[in-house]
């Protein structure tokens, strides 16, 4: 996914936000400009036009724009990535600034070099993030048609079984047992291996060489005793190693964000 990327040149200097606009247009992935000289537009600007990416400059019109940052988070809005332009080498506008997701502080007049390294490395930031969210996003809609989803037919032996209903598959030798939401269990010829290309890499986690589980029957993870549990109260906690606890937290962590 290639991200457009929509722009605030927020400048109280005409002169200025031309130049740095026309050196914006040289960027075939900068979808929109806009424009804000005042305190007041660059805060409408933020609610109405949501950019991607801000070159703020610090002082408009004798007003200090860091300020409606600092508005605009304590009102919950989602602030976008920033680029400081400034004429004023203040270090305690420096630490302000990088409270707010500011990707560099440029010193005017700015270099073109510089200016050019930091809407890259802006652009490659913000692209991750919206892919992530669009994965997340992808996730969402899967799991909203996870209790539709087709069985999982295990082959040669003619059983079909929901996902929601697994739990978790442990292995023993060329056998697999299926442990269930309802506390049974059932016994499978087949390898953990081969089960494991069946699987929804989504939905099922493989913990260790022995063990899958069902990432989304899991009730907590715990560090120091190196277990999990499960949301169903008729399967046990089982012990699992170290580094697939750190994964587990991870993976969790990752689901449950907004």
């Amino acid at each position: 996914m290639t991200l457009a990327m929509k722009v605030l040149i927020v400048e109280d200097e005409k002169n200025q936000a031309e130049i740095l606009e026309r050196f914006l247009l040289t960027y075939d992935y900068i979808k929109s400009i806009f424009f804000a000289e005042s305190t007041d537009e660059f805060y409408e600007s933020v609610i109405t036009e949501k950019p991607d990416l801000i070159l703020l400059d610090i002082q408009l019109f004798g007003k200090n724009s860091l300020q409606i940052l600092k508005k605009l988070e304590e009102e919950k809005v989602s602030l976008p990535s920033v680029i400081i332009t400034t004429s004023f080498e203040n270090s305690e506008y420096q630490i302000e600034a990088q409270k707010y997701f500011s990707i560099n502080y440029l010193m005017k007049p700015i270099d073109e070099d510089l200016l050019k390294r930091a809407v890259n490395r802006s652009y490659e930031i913000i692209n991750k993030g919206k892919e992530k969210l669009q994965e997340k996003k992808n996730l969402i809609n899967y799991l909203n048609n996870y209790s539709r989803l087709p069985f999982i037919t295990i082959t040669d032996t003619n059983i079909y079984l929901k996902h929601e209903e697994i739990v978790y598959f442990i292995s023993d030798g060329n056998y697999t047992e299926v442990y269930l939401e309802n506390g049974n269990n059932i016994i499978i010829k087949t390898n953990l291996g081969k089960i494991e290309k069946m699987l929804s890499k989504k939905i099922f986690y493989r913990v260790s060489r022995k063990l899958i589980v069902n990432i989304f029957k899991i009730l907590s993870v715990s560090k120091k005793k190196k277990h999990i549990t499960f949301s169903s109260t008729n399967i046990n906690e089982l012990a699992i190693p170290q580094k697939s606890i750190n994964d587990l937290i991870k993976i969790l962590n990752n689901i449950s964000q907004p």
